[in-house]
């Protein structure tokens, strides 16, 4: 299947899922047991809530030769029983090159207290992207009102170059009367070639309610194990600052705007960037 293909067949299903959620007599309930609004005469075991987001954006870089990036994305999450599965494809510029990043992942309730997720992804072009990259975690709700989760997290990363990295780390968060979220953990990473040991620290804070807004802030600082940003370049084992700010808006019941705004300092660039999505829920 050449690029061109996979380019048509994502805009093709882009435009078949939009045409299903914005091509609705709003005045008519949607039935249930349907994922999507418009298939409600088909059995489906994803009747719960989920959404579609459109959005792209834009990140300055200095000094230069470093030049901007540019991406663009479309992700997909649905739910039903135990099950929430997502979906997401990509088109990102950067360094000077394009490619396609695909991705899907599957979030199950074990029980009334354990729950586990699987993110898997792959990519079409662009050097600076995975070929291969998985994560995944199991989390236990602990305390009375199980406002408490420490969650255990892995991952790989496998570059279309020589380069790859495992990551594996302990989470939380702890969920306030207040409606304030925090959340925090550690990653740590072993990248090779090298056999590099690095890790990164970060802390977020996020304050709303569904079907309102969510405002979140978060702050991860550590050492990266190694970062391709060109073709036969790979920079490793070298210091990080990131800092990034979130603001989701409903602006109906049903759909509203998700802007990101962040920053990110290392010893050989600062970029300066955001976000703008829309998302409709169904």
């Amino acid at each position: 299947m050449t690029v061109k293909t996979i380019k048509v067949l994502t805009i093709s299903l882009c435009l078949l899922l939009s045409l299903a959620l914005f091509g609705q007599d709003t005045g008519t309930p949607v039935a249930q047991g349907a994922s999507v609004p418009g298939l409600g005469g088909i059995r489906s075991t994803l009747d719960g809530p989920g959404y579609i987001e459109f959005g792209g954006g834009y990140s300055d870089m200095y000094p230069r030769p470093y030049v901007p990036w540019r991406d663009a994305y479309v992700r997909l999450v649905a739910s039903g029983g135990r099950n929430t599965l997502s979906g997401e494809a990509s088109r990102l510029n950067r360094y000077g090159d394009t490619g396609w990043y695909y991705g899907a992942g599957l979030v199950r309730d074990i029980s009334e207290n354990w729950f586990a997720d699987v993110h898997a992804g792959t990519s079409v072009g662009g050097f600076f992207l995975p070929r291969l990259r998985v994560d995944s975690s199991v989390s236990r709700k602990l305390l009375s009102n199980k406002q408490l989760v420490l969650t255990g997290v892995f991952g790989y990363d496998k570059s279309k170059q020589v380069n790859h990295d495992f990551r594996f780390g302990p989470a939380f968060a702890y969920y306030t009367k207040w409606a304030v979220t925090a959340q925090g953990g550690v990653n740590f990473v072993r990248a090779n070639p090298g056999n590099i040991s690095d890790f990164s620290e970060y802390l977020a804070l996020t304050q709303g309610h569904e079907k309102e807004h969510y405002i979140t802030v978060r702050a991860e600082l550590g050492r990266e194990g190694y970062l391709i940003t060109g073709p036969q370049t790979v920079l490793q084992d070298f210091a990080f600052r990131q800092y990034s700010a979130t603001w989701r808006q409903w602006i109906g019941p049903g759909w509203g705007i998700n802007i990101i705004f962040n920053h990110e300092n290392t010893p050989f660039f600062r970029r300066n960037g955001g976000t703008v999505g829309l998302f409709v829920d169904f």
